[in-house]
């Protein structure tokens, strides 16, 4: 990368720390036509466009990302989100077992993987996606609320 695409990434990723996320859109598009061969320049994009709301331009940005480097797990956990916020539920899962192959300690991964689970009615699945979170941060008490609300949905009450 050019050292002017150098310094419009540092620029992006001050207005984003800042909140001025139009502006760090901007500098990260200016970053990536100096450097567009860069994962991390297109994964700042990705959040960017996340926070902004638009989650199809966000989603695109993130597989962009992970064309040039598919073992980004930031990248591919922050797609799955994405597409789970918009009901994609078998995308977000491929996603979420991509993350938990490639890092099986992914507490985060685990859980949403159960909730998106939970979401469509899939509660034995995401109760042992829970238990598994569970033994990997055995003080997770969103974990254990999840679970819960899962157990009285199935109407197990003596667990």
């Amino acid at each position: 990368m050019t050292n002017a695409g150098q310094a419009d990434h540092k620029r992006g990723v001050a207005l984003f720390e800042r909140g001025d996320f139009l502006g760090a859109l901007a500098a990260y598009d200016a970053a990536l036509a100096a450097g567009p061969a860069n994962a991390g320049l297109h994964y700042s994009r990705a959040n960017t466009l996340a926070k902004l709301g638009c989650p199809d331009d966000a989603i695109a940005a993130y597989s962009s990302c992970l064309q040039l480097d598919s073992a980004h797990l930031s990248a591919r956990y922050n797609r799955a989100t994405v597409q789970a916020s918009m009901q994609r539920w078998a995308l977000a899962l491929a996603d979420l077992d991509e993350v938990i192959g490639l890092s099986p300690n992914m507490v985060d991964a685990w859980n949403n993987r159960a909730a998106i689970l939970q979401a469509m009615g899939r509660y034995d699945e995401a109760l042992a996606d829970i238990s598994q979170a569970l033994r990997l941060r055995p003080a997770d008490f969103g974990a254990y609320y999840n679970a819960g609300i899962m157990l009285l949905a199935l109407n197990r009450f003596d667990q």
